[in-house]
């Protein structure tokens, strides 16, 4: 039995590291680094890896993160909540978790350049910093030690022509060009840039173009609008709103409005709104990659897109036209699964995905694990599969109409199906529905004392609680669109929604004798005039509320439908409703 996952890298450099895969441990659930030869590079005792082995990495231990090199050895402690690698080895770090964190800067050697006091922090290159403190109208320039240089009305920094000057953008995203002492020049070539990363430079002169830093027109001022997207290229609209892809001696790789598929360097593309909805992918050099395909993001199941290190936006599923199959890509284009499955789940880097696949006989889709090089991890497949906490265990069935149970990865075999259905509790534990009765239980399936009702002088009404409104229409059931620019809405948004739910939602008087509680998943179809249709029970925790939540949704006045470029489409939708005493 193979007790690990191994995700093999395919990374661009060679040597060592074209070797090296990531390893976890389903035991422990611990990450580390391998070689070839399964030497250990890196010791299996870290909570969360990047998947991408290299000399300085984010790490996590618990719920506190810190930077490792290759060899394990720590470089900056493991004591913040976030930290990203900027160029040139520093590091920007925050101790909190709120929405605009408190930020300072380390260097390559984990020592403190700017403490943890600004709201905004720029590494512009390998010499100068930039930051802004909360409520300041001022940026101050430093040096690569944190000296101050000077400070200058500014909202943000950008890299200058050169190592001797910064361009400043105001509030009101106008921009001038400083010196090193802050005195204000204005260089003819760069005076009106849009936006520059030191290297290129995105300057208005009657017509959009780009310049070098050598002030060398690289892309001709031919242009109504043009866009950075990965380092060196970028997209363009002509006079005729033609849209390309140009790379950074201005040739045309491809012509379309082109997406990215992630946010870092050497990540792929794809050209959205083909032939009859379809998608062309690409990677980062505008080689094609898959054409008459569309782009969808990851889907992460019940509970997936919650736990921790979820990086959803790193992968795309990709749907081939001709088979409606699905393949699985990270975002620099590399085929992670092939197009084979129906639908794929992502939770993690540290957990397996879960993909479906047709039964030819039963007409039915099973599912099982797969690694993230597209190899099975059991042999048993399921009728459905949900991610835990642990990357070791799911919950599931064997069959569409069977019971629920704990799966173990490493023992699927030894799999028991005891219960009605299975909801997990914010704390971790799960509500098991057996016989009418609630059981709590605990991972891998430990049974635990019933949790002791909480202290109160009053007896709660049951609440009704909408926790998700839409999920993206689903191509082989709702053939009208395959993406919508506009989803459908309840109408009056979701306030309305919410109270007609409390209005006309009655708790099941079988399920409030046996303390029923959980989340119902109700599907739908609205149609393009609104009306809903194809009303389906998804998920039930029994005692009558499954039907009761048909019920209501079966009231509801029409939906605004959802649009695809300004004209009404069909969309299928998924609503969550949950109960509780």
């Amino acid at each position: 039995m193979n007790y690990f996952i191994i995700l093999v890298l395919l990374l661009f450099n060679t040597g060592i590291y074209a070797q090296i895969s990531r390893k976890t441990d389903l035991q422990t659930g611990k990450m580390g680094f391998v070689d070839a030869s399964g030497n250990t590079l890196v010791p299996l005792e870290y909570d969360f890896l990047p998947f991408q082995y290299a000399p300085k990495m984010v790490a996590r231990k618990g719920d506190k993160r810190g930077v490792i090199d290759d060899k394990g050895q720590t470089i900056v402690p493991f004591d913040y909540h976030t930290i990203q690698l900027e160029k040139n080895g520093f590091a920007l770090v925050s101790k909190d978790k709120s929405k605009q964190p408190v930020l300072g800067l380390l260097d390559s050697a984990g020592k403190v350049v700017l403490p943890l006091a600004y709201e905004y922090v720029a590494v512009l290159d390998s010499q100068l910093l930039a930051a802004r403190l909360f409520n300041s109208k001022e940026i101050a320039v430093f040096d690569k030690n944190g000296k101050q240089l000077f400070k200058t009305e500014g909202n943000n920094a950008m890299p200058g022509f050169g190592d001797s000057t910064v361009l400043i953008q105001k509030a009101n995203r106008t921009t001038y060009w400083v010196n090193l002492r802050g005195a204000i020049i204005t260089p003819a070539k760069y005076a009106k840039t849009e936006w520059s990363d030191g290297d290129y430079f995105i300057v208005y002169q009657n017509n959009f173009g780009v310049l070098n830093d050598l002030g060398d027109t690289v892309v001709p001022f031919l242009y109504r609008g043009i866009k950075p997207l990965n380092k060196g290229h970028f997209a363009a609209t002509d006079s005729s709103y033609r849209n390309f892809l140009l790379n950074n001696r201005g040739q045309i790789l491809a012509e379309g409005e082109h997406s990215r598929l992630g946010d870092q360097e050497g990540d792929g593309y794809f050209k959205r709104w083909g032939t009859e909805y379809t998608s062309k992918l690409y990677d980062a050099s505008g080689k094609l990659l898959l054409e008459n395909c569309t782009v969808y993001p990851v889907s992460s199941a019940p509970y997936g897109e919650n736990l921790p290190e979820n990086h959803s936006d790193r992968y795309s599923a990709i749907t081939v036209k001709e088979t409606g199959l699905r393949a699985f890509y990270r975002a620099d284009g590399v085929q992670m699964l092939p197009p084979l499955f129906k639908n794929i789940h992502y939770a993690t880097d540290r957990h397996p995905l879960i993909a479906f696949k047709k039964n030819e006989k039963t007409g039915k889709y099973t599912c099982t694990a797969y690694d993230f090089n597209g190899e099975p991890l059991m042999e048993q497949r399921f009728a459905i599969l949900f991610f835990t906490d642990n990357p070791r265990y799911f919950t599931g069935k064997m069959t569409h109409d069977g019971p629920w149970g704990f799966i173990d990865l490493l023992a699927p075999e030894k799999s028991e199906f005891l219960y009605q259905n299975m909801e997990r509790q914010p704390d971790g534990t799960y509500h098991a529905f057996q016989n009418g009765k609630t059981i709590r239980l605990a991972l891998p399936g430990t049974v635990l004392p019933p949790a002791p009702p909480a202290a109160t002088d009053q007896v709660e009404p049951p609440v009704f609680l909408v926790e998700a409104m839409t999920a993206p229409p689903i191509p082989d059931e709702v053939t009208d669109a395959y993406e919508s620019s506009q989803q459908a809405s309840f109408p009056g948004g979701e306030t309305a929604q919410n109270q007609f739910v409390v209005k006309n939602m009655k708790y099941p008087e079988e399920a409030r004798k046996n303390g029923t509680e959980g989340t119902v998943v109700i599907s739908f179809v609205v149609e393009k005039d609104g009306s809903l249709s194809e009303i389906k029970l998804l998920r039930d925790i029994g005692d009558g509320c499954g039907q009761e939540a048909i019920r209501m949704v079966s009231m509801m006045p029409k939906w605004v439908p959802g649009k695809n470029k300004g004209q009404p489409v069909k969309q299928k939708m998924f609503l969550p409703v949950k109960f509780k005493m």
